[in-house]
């Protein structure tokens, strides 16, 4: 409540809270027997229109923060989901995830945040993940991928939004 009423004096609120974990071990991911393909770099650009990601990848390219590699699960030919990380920096790549809703609890988001997870350290970069706190089914492919959490971002709004 005191840091509300602070932020009051500058026009702002509290909003959003995002817990943000670390990889802590590697997992084996399980087999979901489903194909997977991997996109890096441009590749990825295919889906910015889409609007079908919006956990896994940035709106659209950021230089700031370029999306730079993602996994996705298809049934047949259809992408049932896809896990996206960005170069938030040089070291450390965000993962973010979606899952087509039909195929949500069939392990899929594990297994490609997973996959994504343990590419990312082979390329010797920091993996990272964040959700919100009241997202249970995102904190639970988080713990189940072999993350941890450590650190908590808040984020602020206009007073009047």
């Amino acid at each position: 409540m005191k840091i509300d009423e602070k932020l009051k004096e500058h026009g702002k609120k509290l909003w959003q809270t995002h817990h943000m974990f670390l990889s802590y071990k590697e997992i084996i991911p399980k087999d979901i027997h489903l194909k997977t393909k991997w996109f890096e770099n441009e590749t990825i650009h295919q889906f910015y229109d889409t609007k079908m990601f919006p956990n896994a990848l940035c709106e659209k390219y950021d230089p700031k923060r370029p999306n730079v590699l993602a996994v996705a699960a298809y049934d047949g030919d259809k992408i049932i989901g896809m896990a996206g990380c960005s170069a938030d920096t040089q070291l450390l790549w965000q993962i973010g995830i979606d899952v087509d809703e039909n195929y949500r609890g069939r392990g899929v988001g594990t297994c490609l945040v997973t996959l994504l997870k343990n590419e990312v350290e082979k390329r010797g970069k920091i993996p990272f993940y964040g959700t919100s706190l009241s997202n249970l089914r995102s904190w639970g492919i988080a713990l189940n991928s072999g993350f941890f959490p450590v650190w908590i971002e808040i984020g602020t709004i206009e007073e009047g939004e």
